[in-house]
């Protein structure tokens, strides 16, 4: 029966290159978890506001094909009374045909929408409460692209990348130089024919270096190998700057478009039903003919179509706009939601105890993840003109 123990002492880095690894490693799995967390949300949030646009869109051309239907009553009564052609009934049937089949469609984009909404959430829609208010934006694109650069997951995940391929730099070099170690052992001599003593006990305590002498150029091939992959993070590492970057300007801007159509969309359709009421009266006093009345129709429900739809994609870019800053949380939704804590997976205090606590900072001295990086061309530019809208409800 024996028992040994070897113990690193000091590894020219090489034991904390392996640590800040893992630590890189957790870190990046973190961001990538939130990432994860983020896109989750805005699909339910894409979700969501489709099944409230279309059930809209439905409820409106239901009301289309009513009003139609109203409108073919009073062409045929006039059509009786030989006030109207059989021009103005065609063309009052042929609507409704129309009608019926955008009735239809919408009814089928319901029923896909319904259908995503039970792939992201697990049940199908019932009774959804309006869109609840987001949280505030910053006051202006450049205050959120500061907050994008500290809050992105992509951006932090990338940022542990570079971190762990630097202490793979560490490792590689620390692999190329000596290792001190001390190797203890303890074992109980069997019973021979010489001894007979079961508690006869031998020990040995020593501390040796190990140096590498020659490895046919593969310690530096792989301290190579290490720069290299350290240069594509680093490079990786501003592209994805520059992606997070771009999609915060282009929701931003997206966002301050839809803010300034949605007002006139809603005059639009105040404008259209103003439009239709006036035509179905001046119809009645022989003013305006029938198809005058029917494009007025059409007008007002493009018009409240495309008030549902900018509605929607002004919440959804929004909500977009968030997830692109790294602010997109479950709580801003349901407040009092906790949040992921990571600290609660770290290791316990007494992990490397008794000797860790000297052998860690002893071993750090050594620690050398440095290296060259190819001069990257780093995007920081801007320009004026991206202004944010003031929310629909404020103008």
């Amino acid at each position: 029966m024996s028992a040994s123990l070897d113990q690193p002492l000091f590894t020219f880095g090489r034991l904390t290159a392996v640590r800040r690894i893992a630590d890189a490693g957790y870190g990046a799995s973190v961001a990538d978890m939130r990432a994860s967390e983020q896109d989750m949300l805005a699909n339910v949030i894409i979700a969501y506001a489709a099944v409230l646009r279309d059930e809209k869109l439905v409820v409106i051309a239901h009301a289309n094909l009513d009003q139609l239907t109203e409108q073919l009553d009073q062409i045929n009564a006039r059509y009786s009374a030989r006030y109207a052609t059989e021009t103005d009934l065609q063309q009052t049937r042929s609507r409704i045909f129309s009608g019926q089949a955008q009735l239809e469609i919408a009814q089928g984009s319901l029923l896909a929408s319904r259908n995503s909404f039970r792939n992201i959430v697990g049940r199908y829609p019932d009774a959804l409460a309006p869109l609840p208010q987001l949280p505030p934006l910053p006051a202006s694109i450049d205050d959120a692209q500061a907050a994008g650069s500290v809050n992105s997951p992509l951006l932090q995940s990338a940022r542990f990348d570079l971190a762990a391929a630097q202490g793979r730099i560490a490792q590689a070099r620390g692999n190329a130089r000596p290792y001190v170690g001390l190797q203890a052992s303890v074992a109980r001599s069997p019973l021979t024919i010489t001894s007979d003593d079961p508690r006869e006990l031998t020990a040995q305590v020593q501390v040796g270096m190990t140096v590498p002498l020659y490895s046919g150029g593969l310690l530096s091939a792989r301290i190579n190998e290490a720069r290299q992959l350290a240069d594509a993070a680093n490079q990786q590492l501003e592209q994805t700057a520059r992606d997070v970057r771009e999609n915060i300007a282009s929701y931003w801007d997206q966002l301050a478009a839809a803010r300034r159509a949605l007002p006139a969309y809603n005059r639009a359709v105040a404008a259209a039903q103003s439009a239709l009421d006036g035509a179905t009266q001046q119809q009645l006093a022989g003013q305006v003919t029938s198809l005058d009345v029917l494009d007025t129709a059409r007008d007002l429900l493009l018009s409240r179509q495309t008030q549902a739809q900018s509605e929607a994609q002004l919440f959804v870019q929004h909500a977009l706009l968030l997830g692109a800053m790294g602010l997109l949380r479950a709580d801003a939704f349901a407040p009092g939601t906790p949040a992921f804590d990571p600290s609660a997976y770290e290791a316990t205090g007494w992990a490397g105890l008794p000797i860790g606590p000297l052998i860690r900072p002893i071993d750090a001295v050594a620690y050398d993840g440095r290296f060259k990086p190819t001069p990257v061309s780093v995007e920081n530019d801007s320009e004026p003109g991206h202004n944010m809208a003031a929310e629909p409800n404020q103008q």
